[in-house]
């Protein structure tokens, strides 16, 4: 590419395409990969030149099912705090001008600017 031979362009996206069929394969037949890795058993073993392991590759809690009233407690605030912590957000980004206000809790008079919007730029690539 740095020679001008190849386009990036035409590398990107067709890497881009590579992946996203990759992915759809790899969905698509995660089913019939564990019974076929079950016939190997539960130790590590070699095939087509890679380790493959029939073990455990993700672990998740369920805290719903425990019947825990201060774990139920904890999370209902953390509800309600996630909720008024993303209408405070959307309220900063849209105050326009910075503001001053009174600090409800310490009586201060301070200043509140717009939060700094930071972007990246890239390019977007998608399949068609």
């Amino acid at each position: 590419m740095e020679d001008g031979k190849i386009n990036p362009l035409k590398v990107h996206t067709l890497c881009k395409a590579m992946n996203e069929t990759a992915d759809k394969i790899i969905a698509g037949i995660k089913e019939n990969v564990k019974i076929e890795a079950a016939k190997y058993g539960e130790k590590p073993f070699m095939f087509n030149g890679c380790e493959l392991h029939n073990t455990s590759v993700k672990t998740e809690y369920d805290y719903e099912v425990c019947g825990d009233w201060e774990w139920e407690m904890l999370n209902n605030q953390m509800a309600i705090i996630k909720q008024k912590m993303t209408e405070r957000q959307e309220w900063l980004k849209t105050m326009g001008s910075p503001q001053t206000v009174i600090n409800k809790l310490t009586g201060e008079i301070c200043e509140i600017v717009p939060p700094m919007k930071r972007t990246s730029m890239g390019v977007k690539c998608t399949i068609k």
